[in-house]
């Protein structure tokens, strides 16, 4: 599950929606999202939020795109 997650959500960045063309014109922003939906985004601060609204069962598991014992050397 953890392999597929990473994968899922790195390659969340090559996302159209994430594109300049959508979200960085406000014009095809609110095309693309509605108010609520904006709202929700822009309150999202971390990925742990996401996962939590979207699955059940996370509790205190690690949530993060490195592994939680990595350090930059």
């Amino acid at each position: 599950m953890a392999m597929v997650a990473m994968d899922a959500f790195s390659q969340a960045l090559t996302n159209p929606l994430l594109s300049e063309h959508v979200w960085g014109n406000d014009d095809n922003r609110r095309l693309a999202f509605t108010d609520e939906g904006l709202a929700e985004i822009e309150n999202t601060q971390r990925l742990r939020e996401v996962l939590e609204r979207n699955s059940a069962g996370l509790g205190d598991r690690f949530v993060g795109m490195t592994r939680p014992d990595w350090q930059r050397t």
